[in-house]
């Protein structure tokens, strides 16, 4: 029987992508769950690079010039 997958919130969905699939990371002796995460948190431990290797920044859509 499988597990359901767990995804992150919507609010990080927006800005990152999963770099594992792995939602549950242990750092020294505190556990993160990816899918927990507001997204303030996640731009924090990304830019320290807590979790650089686990969220990864999508690409910002390019903008269409017009003709």
């Amino acid at each position: 029987m499988s597990r359901p997958a767990r995804k992150l919130k919507a609010e990080v969905s927006r800005k990152y992508t999963l770099g594992t699939h792995h939602t549950r990371i242990l750092r020294g002796n505190r556990e993160i769950d990816l899918t927990e995460l507001t997204l303030q948190e996640a731009d924090e431990l990304v830019l320290s690079g807590v979790l650089a290797a686990y969220l990864v920044a999508k690409p910002k859509p390019q903008r269409k010039k017009k003709v």
